[in-house]
């Protein structure tokens, strides 16, 4: 039925004799106007007046704030409906809340509310409150439950979903939150949704907030007229664990056993934390196997745990470790651990670390039963013993230069002691780890054969070179693949001797790379072969190679020429810088001529210092009307030698004597003839 429904009430929804109490109406009238009960749904705020039926309940409560002081005051409370026309009145008396039978009220139609109060003062008429009765519910208090997690500053939570609502809409809901030791509330809205085939619904609030807080929570239904409910009891939630746990380890070696020991530390939670439990998960990575057995070994550990001893075969392991408060679980820190190596015994410590670890260094284990494996082209034989009984065994052949991958288990029980082969093709060429482990329900997996083989054709003929010498010879070849496969090569086997003579055998590491035959005689054809030595038997060796040593008397290895480049270099620089300035020298003076010098011709010559121009020198006692700059003279250059006048000689006069211009005038006359007759006289003469 919608909030605006004028159909009539039920039956059960008039008023009835049997009703009639002292919370029946004392009058009924019927107004004029429908419209002028009516108000907006927002005064009851202002009146601070509420009606509502509690889920489960049978009556409606009516609640509203004192107006005067108690005993002086009398309520009385007035409802008025849409249909039918007519209001019904409630006297209270002094009580502030009034109780009103179901029967008694009509449920299905908008009705209008507000209260009077009468005592010494004038009568008080409080403010509307319009609400639909039927949808006037008010629900208890949601119950949190521990089905609740928060992650990223975001609850999530699960509630059931009340009886009082049967809707297709999901109900409203309000969380507010305040962190400890504070006063004040953060309210935010929440999301809720209903779970298909279940009676819950699923709410999620943005709280924003990752540290210890104290949350409350209530609803209510979607419909206009209804009611929050009454906040919740307090949640505390701790703080989130948004790190991983600070943990170390350390790596036990393979025991004759088939297992090692894994020795976890990590530091204890802090205390806003709260309690917190961990969860370890071993997964053994080379085996695929159905449950049972399962390749993961999964521990549920208390918040008193600081560590834990885990024991693990020889393969290799993915370990993560999961720290979980009542908040949700935290990031993992994760842990490979890699198989056990296949030579000489160590024990590998971890470090301090978060989520991500550095690489293990590398350690060295055992092999674990590799006798009698066989690897003929690409196919691979191995037996093996059974240490203890079992149920089910893994077979892992995994190429070590290629991507991992997962081998299946086989479900078939065995008994301790019991010897088992088994055979497989190796299709790819390289390095294979061969390993069988097995499972019990009591000890869990433990590794029974751990061995490494080297699938393919590895030859040294290509890479063998002599140097031979006139008593020695030097052997040099390529590493063999083999020597990258642990346990795969045992060393080389190294076979030499002369035409006509039974053959001689050395042996060498396997990690040599060339070999020195001493006691050879000079001049004499050798044969020699190397091979390599496998894990399992092979071949003999063979002398397929032919060298000749060096006659006696040169040298005890072979001669080298002497090697003149080093010198040639040395000799041809100087001569080559001498080239290059020789040539700069003649480009240059092609380039760029040289310039006439002035020095050693006539081109500029400057008189004596007594004819020079521009300075006179006065006598002690000589009158300075005699010396003026304005009577200076040009001095006029020698005559040349042979020409008409040039045998005569210029006298020069003393400085600061008188005559001066008389001598200059002499020199003049002398040399008019000889001017074409043409006298001119020289500026500044008199």
């Amino acid at each position: 039925m919608s909030p605006d429904s004028t159909t009539s009430p039920s039956p059960h929804c008039a008023t009835s004799s049997r009703s009639a109490t002292s919370l029946s109406p004392r009058s009924v009238t019927s107004p004029g106007s429908a419209t002028s009960w009516r108000s907006r749904a927002g005064a009851a705020a202002e009146s601070g007046l509420s009606c509502y039926r509690l889920c489960g309940t049978s009556s409606f409560v009516c609640r509203w704030p004192p107006w005067g002081p108690p005993g002086n005051t009398s309520y009385e409370l007035v409802l008025c409906y849409v249909r039918p026309r007519r209001c019904q009145r409630y006297p209270a008396g002094g009580r502030a809340a009034l109780a009103l039978p179901l029967r008694s009220v009509y449920v299905l139609t908008n009705a209008t509310a507000w209260v009077e109060a009468r005592g010494a003062a004038r009568p008080r008429h409080g403010a509307n409150l319009t609400l639909y009765l039927h949808e006037a519910v008010k629900l208890q208090p949601p119950a949190l439950g521990s089905s609740w997690g928060k992650a990223g500053g975001r609850l999530r939570l699960r509630l059931p979903r009340p009886r009082c609502h049967e809707g297709p809409r999901p109900l409203q809901r309000e969380a507010r939150y305040r962190r400890p030791g504070e006063h004040t509330w953060t309210r935010v809205p929440c999301e809720s949704e209903r779970v298909e085939n279940s009676e819950e619904e699923a709410v999620s609030c943005t709280l924003r907030a990752r540290a210890a807080l104290e949350l409350q929570l209530r609803h209510k239904p979607p419909h206009w007229s209804s009611y929050w409910s009454e906040w919740s009891e307090s949640l505390a939630m701790p703080e989130e664990l948004v790190e991983s746990p600070v943990a170390r380890y350390e790596l036990g070696r393979l025991g004759a056993d088939g297992q090692r020991v894994l020795r976890l530390a990590w530091q204890p939670p802090r205390t806003e934390q709260g309690p917190v439990t961990y969860t370890l998960r071993a997964r053994m990575l080379p085996c695929r196997c159905a449950q049972p057995p399962a390749q993961e070994r999964l521990l549920l550990l208390d918040a008193a745990a600081a560590g834990h001893n885990v024991t693990l075969s020889g393969a290799a392991y993915d370990v993560a470790l999961t720290a979980t408060n009542a908040a949700g679980p935290g990031p993992a820190w994760h842990l490979h651990v890699p198989p056990e190596p296949a030579a000489g015994s160590a024990r590998c410590r971890g470090h301090w670390g978060g989520m991500r670890m550095r690489s293990r260094p590398p350690c060295a284990g055992a092999e674990l039963g590799g006798e009698g494996v066989r690897a003929a082209g690409g196919a691979v034989t191995v037996p093996w013993e059974a240490a203890h009984a079992g149920l089910a065994y893994c077979f892992e052949k995994q190429p070590l230069a290629a991507a991992p991958r997962q081998d299946e288990c086989v479900r078939r029980q065995f008994p301790a002691r019991s010897l088992h082969v088994e055979t497989g093709l190796l299709a790819e060429q390289g390095c294979y780890r061969l390993a069988v482990h097995g499972w019990a329900q009591e000890r869990g997996w433990a590794t029974f054969v751990l061995t490494h083989r080297y699938v393919g054709n590895a030859s040294l003929a290509a890479s063998l070179r002599v140097d031979a010498g006139a008593d020695s010879a030097v052997l040099h070849w390529e590493p063999s693949p083999r020597a990258a496969c642990p346990g795969a090569l045992h060393g080389y086997l190294i076979c030499y001797g002369h035409e006509g003579h039974n053959l001689s055998q050395l042996e060498a590491a396997a990690s040599a790379r060339r070999y020195v035959l001493r006691g050879l005689r000079p001049g004499t054809v050798y044969r020699v072969g190397v091979r390599e030595v496998p894990a399992e038997p092979g071949a003999a060796c063979a002398a397929r190679w032919r060298f000749l040593t060096k006659a006696q008397g040169s040298g005890r290895g072979p001669r080298r020429a002497p090697d003149l480049r080093y010198l040639g270099v040395l000799a041809a620089l100087p001569a080559l810088a001498a080239l290059c300035r020789l040539g700069k020298e003649r480009a240059a003076r092609r380039l760029w001529p040289p310039l006439p010098r002035p020095r050693g011709t006539e081109a500029l010559h400057f008189p004596p210092a007594d004819a020079a121009q521009g300075w006179c020198r006065g006598g002690f006692v000589q009158p300075s009307e005699h010396c003026s700059r304005a009577e200076l003279l040009l001095p006029q250059p020698a005559a040349e030698p042979g020409s008409p006048g040039g045998s005569r000689r210029q006298e020069e006069p003393e400085p600061g004597k008188p005559g001066l211009q008389r001598r200059l005038l002499h020199v003049e006359e002398a040399a008019a003839p000889q001017s074409g007759g043409d006298v001119a006289a020289a500026p500044g003469t008199l």
